[in-house]
């Protein structure tokens, strides 16, 4: 059996651009905008976005051709965490944590295969996935 490499966690929601489940980070932005949190767990959730915004690099790449004009095609590429990186992976916990308790159904995604890599880092890859994935 196959290890996992990679966790994502990801709302039941299907974003557009890459029809696959939309990320955390996405649904506590738009909970974030809402201003619908208590003013203590709107605090929690801004100081969790706040790490990832200076402790996670933003990739540069969310497609995988290498075509002129790449960057304005539609970001279909997906984010998943490397398994060693563990401070992240906690921090988003934490972040699907405040996500369900204001009733974002949030699901665990782990796999050793992610799909067609398009952009890597020390905590995090973006890929493209496979299309029977």
């Amino acid at each position: 059996m196959v290890r996992p490499r990679f966790v994502r966690l990801a709302t039941t929601e299907i974003d557009p651009s890459s029809r696959q489940p939309a990320g955390v980070l996405q649904a506590a932005y738009r909970l974030q905008r809402s201003h619908s949190l208590p003013p203590e767990r709107s605090a929690e959730l801004t100081a969790l976005i706040e790490w990832f915004g200076a402790n996670l690099p933003e990739p540069d790449r969310f497609v995988r051709t290498k075509s002129k004009g790449f960057y304005r095609r539609d970001t279909v590429g997906i984010s998943w965490f490397k398994v060693e990186a563990t401070e992240h992976v906690a921090r988003i916990e934490a972040v699907a944590r405040i996500l369900e308790a204001h009733g974002i159904p949030v699901q665990r995604l782990e796999t050793a295969h992610p799909g067609f890599v398009v952009y890597e880092d020390s905590c995090q890859v973006v890929t493209v996935p496979f299309r029977d994935r």
